[in-house]
């Protein structure tokens, strides 16, 4: 956004940088080197609102210090609560931002490319598994984080848990084949299989950088570009359609003039859906099956009012991820401006309308809409909804006729990610995710933990993604 603070906030010129290795910062509050951020009035370092929020009390207590810069050299101001684009008339915050830039390319020639020590600020998360089948045999694989690039949570959020749901590790990646053909200038194939690879790989580092595949994204679609927040559940729909299209198109050779149709991405993601309308006056059904990547979920009315409800508030009426998906098939009638043409009728009659589900994915992914428009903005509904670990059970949700032919197996799924949001804004806050990988991790940029299941449950999911029981 356009910030308006900027001529009386930015008063910080490069000259002023006490410190000029922007991966070295750390709070001088609390020392800690997670997510630092410089205050453009005056040079102070301090924590950002997810660590201990040291940059947040630091306005608070000085309003005119309302905007700081990180790491990624992204710009932050407090008082429109929201990551900003714009520059002085000078060009102050440019001009910053060449010096620290420099500043992190002249180190990384003086060490050969080599990481140094103050690029790491935890160790990285190893774990020893038993491989099934060979006696006494192990592997240690490590559970990487992802760099922020400059604003970049989202696109983070969504490589994580996409990540969960795939067996692939480095020494696999090593011998895939380039898919790239040779008039490509970007193949997100490739791109992706790099990020994959690089989080399945033994690093002395606890993240990767994305910056490959990031770039990737930005020569394709220009709303990517920049510092802002992006929206992840767009970004994610734009992923999978792009992976499909380009999917499709290295396999057409082998299928001669057969249409390519199937890809991993389908075999994942797709379901169909049965949109079944009913004429009010006549009794005529008019029925049309379509096919999804994942469902987007209304959050019912009469829970949307309790905006800060917990799981801890022990209330009955909580809102349940069933009451979401109940509500996306219930029967509704339409609205005298959504009247339906009736072939029969040859005009537009009432009628009622009903989604149910046809076909069930392998990857089940629920999208709860959050955002809704208000007064031309944009807010976010911060109603907490609860959702299963495991026995996610969709029979309610099919047709009749699908309900008999499916099992129980079919129908049931356990969960595998989370992407969480945090904030309060469509265009500001921060992306979290939840995922398994041989145990339950919390990722938070380059920042990797261990989640506990009860910690999980708590958090105000945005989108889920569930897999097929086994």
């Amino acid at each position: 956004m356009e910030c308006p603070h900027i001529e009386e906030s930015v008063k910080l010129t490069p000259a002023d940088l006490v410190n000029s290795n922007c991966s070295n910062w750390s709070c001088t509050e609390c020392q800690t080197k997670e997510s630092p951020w410089i205050c453009l009035f005056c040079g102070n370092i301090r924590c950002g609102r997810y660590v201990k929020g040291h940059a947040k009390k630091h306005y608070e207590e000085l309003n005119h210090h309302c905007l700081c810069l990180d790491s990624a050299l992204a710009v932050y101001c407090y008082s429109c609560d929201e990551y900003i684009i714009n520059d002085s008339k000078d060009n102050k915050i440019q001009k910053i931002r060449d010096h620290l830039q420099s500043n992190l390319e002249s180190q990384s020639d003086e060490n050969d490319g080599k990481r140094s020590s103050e690029h790491i600020c935890i160790e990285p998360l190893r774990k020893t598994v038993r491989i099934d089948g060979e006696r006494g045999s192990t592997s240690v694989y490590q559970v990487l984080g992802l760099k922020n690039l400059g604003n970049t949570c989202y696109l983070n959020s969504i490589l994580q848990s996409l990540r969960s749901l795939t067996d692939s590790d480095a020494r696999k990646e090593k011998h895939a084949h380039n898919t790239r053909g040779q008039n490509d200038n970007v193949c997100i194939v490739d791109e992706l299989r790099k990020v994959i690879a690089g989080l399945g790989g033994i690093s002395g580092s606890p993240y990767y950088s994305p910056n490959s595949f990031l770039t990737a994204i930005c020569k394709l679609i220009p709303r990517f570009r920049g510092y802002h927040q992006q929206d992840a559940h767009e970004f994610m729909r734009y992923l999978l359609d792009r992976l499909h299209t380009e999917l499709c198109k290295m396999r057409a050779p082998y299928y001669g003039d057969k249409q390519v149709s199937n890809t991993i991405v389908t075999t994942l993601f797709q379901g169909s859906l049965l949109n079944e309308v009913n004429c009010l006056v006549c009794g005529i059904n008019s029925r049309k099956t379509d096919s999804f990547l994942d469902l987007s979920l209304d959050i019912p009315s009469e829970f949307t009012s309790r905006r800060n409800k917990s799981i801890n508030d022990n209330d009955i009426s909580i809102c349940k991820l069933t009451d979401c998906l109940s509500s996306f098939t219930e029967l509704e009638r339409l609205e005298d401006s959504e009247l339906y043409y009736c072939s029969n009728c040859t005009k537009k009659q009432l009628s009622t309308k009903q989604l149910r589900i046809k076909s069930l994915p392998r990857v089940l992914c629920l999208h709860l809409k959050r955002f809704r428009w208000s007064s031309c903005i944009r807010k976010k509904l911060d109603t907490y909804v609860e959702f299963p670990m495991v026995g996610l059970d969709m029979t309610p949700y099919l047709t009749l006729k699908k309900v008999k032919h499916t099992s129980n197996d079919r129908s049931n799924y356990n969960l595998i990610a989370v992407v969480e949001h945090h904030g309060s804004g469509y265009g500001s806050g921060h992306y979290t995710a939840y995922a398994y990988k041989n145990g339950w991790y919390h990722f938070n940029d380059s920042t990797v933990s261990v989640a506990m299941e009860e910690h999980i449950i708590k958090c105000k999911a945005y989108i889920l993604f569930y897999v097929q029981h086994e």
